[in-house]
Formats: structure tokens, C-alpha cells, sequence
């Protein structure tokens, strides 16, 4: 386990804000893409490390790597059930797995950058396999058990990519006049780079903050619980040596 890791296992503060600070653009960013609502994105964000602190007692996680990749499972998870509420049919597979979309001119949405653009006309299933793929290198087989459903049927989402990338744009297009040619590498490029523009609100820092001091509290108490239950293991056979010395003195001494 790394040092960082055991003392915010301890509810140490500093280490358990370090873990936060690491991570937090990350965990905002893939609320972003995922939800396409920057206000609904801020409140998952704000949601998720509020309760990110039970997995600290988790013994699988021993690296600051562990807790990233776990806060990046509660993000996809928290941003999954949001849009169920919404649209309880969202993440229904289509009839024979035909994954290549009909974009109705009429529908298309011409906001934000062309990344935007494109992740905002993806059907919410679509754009959960790509970024889970294409962002967390998740594999096949993890992104399916997510969906639940085969790794056939993510591996046909992921042919039709292409496809829908260019029926998006000729949507674009003809709602807008500007003609854009993007491939799947530039489109993977384009989504990778653009995280670092994402920024976390002194809003969401105050409620981290604040969530993160009281959950430091039982952490800090278990690890006295356990100090002291090993002080009183180790002071058991003193005491025991103790008594045997003594019995053999009132022995020695009838």
C-alpha cells in the first residue's frame, strides 16, 4: 500500500484532500461527456466524492491508481442511473444489434465545440460504450457486464462508431452549412485533449470539503480502535508472566 494511501485509510485530512485533488477533473470531466449537462455534471461530481470516502475501507485499495479507477466506476454508475430516471429505455439494445443511428436534421443539437456537438447527438447507450472504451479503456468485456448484455454486442457498437460520427456531421451539416470530416482517431484525440479544459467549481470544492471532514472522523476512530486493541494484545502476555511470577513467589513463599 503506498504512504499516501495509509494515511488517508487513517482519515488523515491532507492525504485524503491529495487523493481528491488528483482526481477531481477527472471524475468532473467523464460527468461531462457522460451526461452532456454541465449543471447535472456538477452535481454528480459533488455526489460522488461526497461518498467516495467507504471505499477507503476497501483492503483491494492500495494505490492512489485504485482509488482513481473506483471513483471512475461511481462516476459511470451515478451518471448511468441519472438518465435511467429520466429514460427508463435508454440503455435498451437495439433490434438486432443495428447500432447505426438515424439522425433527423429537424433533432440535431449545433451547441458547444464540435466534441460536444457529436457527444450530445449520440443516444445515451452509444455514448456510454464510447467513452467507457475510448476514455477509461475499459474492455469489452467490463463494458458489458455494465450494460448487461455479450461482448459481441459492444464489439458491434464500437464497428458502427464510424458510421455515426459521419451521419452526426451530415446532420451538422445540413443544419448549419459547415461542412466537418472526422475520423474515429480524431474524434478519440479530440475527446482525450479536451478534459483539460474541464474545471471543478468552488461550489463542489466547499461540499467535497466538507463531506470529506466528517468522513474523516470513523476513520480516524477505527484506527484508534485498532491501536488500542493491539496495545491490549500486547500487554495481555505481560500481564500473564506477571501472574505467573507472582503466583510462584506466594508459592516459594508458603
Amino acid at each position: 500500500m503506498t504512504p499516501l494511501m495509509r494515511k488517508a485509510r487513517k482519515g488523515d485530512r491532507d492525504a485524503m484532500a491529495a487523493l481528491y485533488h488528483t482526481s477531481k477533473q477527472r471524475v468532473l470531466y467523464i460527468c461531462n461527456v457522460l451526461l452532456c449537462d454541465p449543471k447535472e455534471a456538477d452535481a454528480a461530481c459533488a455526489h460522488i466524492f461526497k461518498n467516495a470516502w467507504s471505499c477507503l475501507l476497501d483492503e483491494s485499495m492500495t494505490s492512489e491508481e485504485d482509488f482513481l479507477r473506483c471513483m471512475e466506476r461511481k462516476a459511470v454508475g451515478w451518471c448511468k442511473r441519472k438518465i435511467l430516471k429520466k429514460n427508463n429505455k435508454a440503455f435498451r439494445i437495439p433490434a438486432g444489434r443495428n447500432f447505426v443511428g438515424i439522425f433527423e436534421t429537424e433533432n440535431i443539437m449545433t451547441e458547444g465545440t464540435l466534441c460536444e456537438q457529436v457527444l450530445a447527438n449520440l443516444p445515451s447507450l452509444h455514448r456510454f460504450i464510447y467513452i467507457t472504451s475510448t476514455l477509461l479503456a475499459w474492455p469489452s468485456a467490463e463494458i458489458a457486464k455494465s450494460m448487461y448484455t455479450n461482448e459481441k454486442t459492444i464489439e458491434d457498437a464500437l464497428a458502427a462508431e464510424q458510421e455515426n460520427l459521419t451521419r452526426i456531421l451530415d446532420g451538422l451539416y445540413q443544419k448549419t452549412g459547415r461542412k466537418t470530416e472526422l475520423s474515429v482517431a480524431e474524434f478519440h484525440k479530440m475527446l482525450n485533449e479536451a478534459q483539460d479544459g474541464c474545471m471543478v467549481t468552488r461550489a463542489i470544492e466547499s461540499a467535497v470539503i466538507s463531506a470529506m471532514e466528517s468522513a474523516a472522523v470513523p476513520l480516524e476512530q477505527k484506527t484508534k480502535q485498532k491501536r488500542m486493541k493491539i496495545a491490549l494484545i500486547s500487554v495481555i502476555p505481560c500481564l500473564l508472566i506477571v501472574g505467573l511470577v507472582v503466583g510462584a513467589v506466594l508459592l516459594a513463599g508458603g
